[in-house]
């Protein structure tokens, strides 16, 4: 997501500058490109105006390492914008400081991203304002801090089988529906333990088209009774 940028003697313009384009189909592409390309990072882009000028802001809502440094108290940081390719401003110098190096690299592959979609031929020096559209990147949002979130699934899980037979108790942990487990085989010397872990007894279940007595658990007490019967 590097921009490639051809200047000109006006400005510049980036190497993916569309006229047919609009900003909020430029913003289309974005959310998809960083979908794709960005992954464990949860962005909302969102196109705005300023002015009479379309505008696109970028919040980086989640990722599973810390884009800010320890030193800013809150999750949210605005204008992390980001010209870290170059035509850096005094301030910005002092935004930088704020990102870590992790943060560096994220925000300058979305600012990459915005300008190969954007031109500016503006001239400051007589407020004459010229651009695509105004982008921004912002850490968080004023009423929604960033947050790091680790990443659940490795890059290939192993899966978990429906049907764990426990050796040497004649028992099985059967998933029985979406958020429920069920085990089933001779229970009664285990009933105890089985209540304890928070099992529900039901001498009606339903399995291979039959009915069945079995114990039920949430999912979540999977990994607690695969240890329980294993003892």
């Amino acid at each position: 997501m590097k921009a490639n940028i051809n200047y000109s003697g006006n400005g510049w313009q980036g190497s993916r500058y569309d006229n047919k384009l609009s900003a909020k189909e430029i913003a289309r592409l974005l959310r998809e490109e960083f979908k794709k390309e960005l992954p464990g990072v949860k962005v909302s882009v969102r196109q705005t105006w300023s002015t009479h000028t379309p505008a696109i802001t970028v919040s980086i809502m989640e990722a599973p390492e810390a884009v800010l440094t320890e030193r800013v108290k809150s999750g949210y940081l605005d204008q992390a914008d980001s010209w870290l390719e170059g035509f850096r401003k005094p301030w910005e110098t002092e935004t930088l400081e704020k990102l870590t190096s992790y943060g560096k690299e994220l925000v300058g592959k979305i600012s990459g991203a915005l300008k190969s979609y954007n031109y500016d031929d503006s001239d400051s020096q007589t407020d004459y304002f010229d651009r695509n559209f105004f982008d921004r990147v912002e850490v968080g949002q004023y009423d929604k801090p960033f947050r790091v979130v680790e990443q659940k699934n490795a890059e290939n899980p192993e899966p978990v089988p429906a049907t764990v037979s426990m050796e040497g108790t004649g028992l099985e942990i059967v998933e029985y529906s979406e958020k429920a487990l069920a085990v089933f085989g001779d229970t009664r010397p285990m009933k105890d333990r089985l209540r304890e872990l928070g099992g529900r007894f039901n001498a009606h279940l339903s399995r291979n088209g039959a009915k069945v007595a079995g114990w039920v658990f949430p999912k979540s007490k999977r990994e607690e009774l695969e240890t329980a019967l294993s003892l």
